[in-house]
């Protein structure tokens, strides 16, 4: 364990400096993630008439631009990183390093996503400050709620994309279940629409599910309509799914691993 604090300060510092290398290619990919500005407008039509179940005009665009920055900081992407890997054989080359592959990308992904947090997060505040009306709700207990809630949605994207990447054990078809995964996320993480807005069947499965920390809690939080009791569920029920994955992906990777030495790579 000790061995890992000393390393990880030295491969985040390696990753930082290569995020900035292709700090323009971050910036592009960044640009297309604007998906909920569409959405932000079609809810702001509909929004003409009232109110929809407590959102109105400030609410759907403080909403919408949570989900754009949140975005930037919780999702990655490691899937094609551990199946090129697993596929060529390269593998082989991580299996002799002192720190194995998911702290390797675990760092890589922190970096980038440090930087992406810093870029859109400055983009998005001034926007919030030139727009008249109260978007965000910004109290010491909603940043403090924020700042708890968020890395959690982080280590649920992580070890989603890891565990489903390790599928290339045994599968080629990794990209088409995550696939699966990517709707359902979407659907019920608030990436599409926010959850208070959906059928209440949907909200109830969704708040014991671990998909609305990458997105909708932290979104709520800072729109004002989180309640203590809401933040403390969500992000306990998330935890408990991250910690249940944590322990999945140690089992998987030695399952995996078992058959990617039977086959002789």
């Amino acid at each position: 364990m000790l061995r890992l604090f000393r390393a990880y300060p030295v491969l985040l510092r390696a990753y930082w400096q290569l995020a900035l290398e292709y700090r323009v290619q971050i910036v592009m990919w960044t640009l297309a993630g604007t998906y909920p500005l569409v959405m932000m407008a079609v809810w702001l039509n509909l929004a003409r008439g009232g109110e929809i179940n407590g959102f109105g005009p400030a609410q759907f665009v403080g909403y919408y631009l949570a989900v754009v920055w949140i975005r930037r900081i919780t999702y990655i992407w490691v899937l094609d990183e551990i199946e090129e890997r697993v596929r060529t054989g390269e593998l082989s080359a991580y299996l002799l390093r002192p720190l194995g592959l998911a702290h390797m990308l675990f760092t890589q992904v922190v970096s980038v996503r440090f930087f992406n947090a810093l870029l859109v997060g400055s983009v998005i505040s001034a926007i919030i400050l030139i727009i008249p009306g109260q978007q965000w709700v910004v109290t010491p207990a909603n940043a403090l709620a924020f700042c708890l809630v968020t890395p959690i949605g982080f280590l649920f994207e992580f070890f989603l994309q890891y565990i489903v990447g390790m599928l290339a054990f045994w599968t080629t078809q990794v990209y088409r279940i995550f696939d699966v995964f990517f709707f359902v996320k979407s659907l019920l993480g608030g990436f599409v629409v926010p959850l208070a807005l959906m059928p209440p069947a949907l909200q109830a499965i969704a708040k014991w599910l671990p998909f609305q920390s990458s997105i909708a809690l932290p979104a709520e939080i800072l729109i004002g309509q989180a309640t203590p009791e809401r933040v403390l569920s969500g992000a306990l029920v998330s935890l408990a799914w991250v910690i249940g994955m944590a322990s999945f992906s140690r089992w998987l990777w030695g399952r995996g691993l078992r058959s990617y030495s039977a086959v002789g790579a």
